[in-house]
């Protein structure tokens, strides 16, 4: 039995192509969100500088197609939001399955789920202060000093 390549520990690894390759009679005349002041774009993507170099590298020949990603009131989420807004949240994940088959003496099947569009439906919870935190001595205590009876 063949393993499927789409699940991981019991669950479902979904995927999405970051960047999509520029057609030369491409009729939308996109320019890769070169913009400075577009959250969608290129320039503002919080990423390293290495992987900075390569995403200037591919901006000229390939569009950029960020996560449609949506929050609870349906706007959508801008990539340097990913991370706070997403991990830990309950999404509803819309998916296309693409799948092929290879014909041969082994005919092999191949399925990938890509990513059509996420909507938050339960936002993450906030992180819970952790209790080795220092206190503030201005705070003053955080229990009762105990009075001392005078027999």
């Amino acid at each position: 039995m063949q393993k499927n390549p789409c699940v991981v520990n019991g669950g479902v690894t979904l995927t999405h192509y970051l960047f999509d390759e520029k057609f030369v009679d491409s009729p939308d005349g996109r320019e890769g969100g070169s913009e400075v002041n577009d959250p969608f774009s290129f320039a503002t993507w919080p990423v390293t500088d290495a992987a900075r170099d390569a995403m200037n590298a591919v901006k000229h020949t390939h569009d950029f197609s960020p996560l449609p990603a949506f929050d609870v009131n349906g706007d959508p989420i801008v990539p340097s939001q990913y991370d706070r807004l997403l991990k830990g949240a309950v999404v509803e994940v819309h998916f296309a399955l693409t799948s092929w088959v290879f014909a041969g003496r082994s005919a092999k099947a191949m399925s990938i789920p890509l990513i059509r569009e996420m909507l938050v439906i339960s936002p993450p919870k906030p992180p819970v202060a952790s209790p080795m935190k220092r206190k503030n001595v201005r705070d003053g205590p955080s229990t009762s000093p105990k009075k001392k009876i005078h027999a």
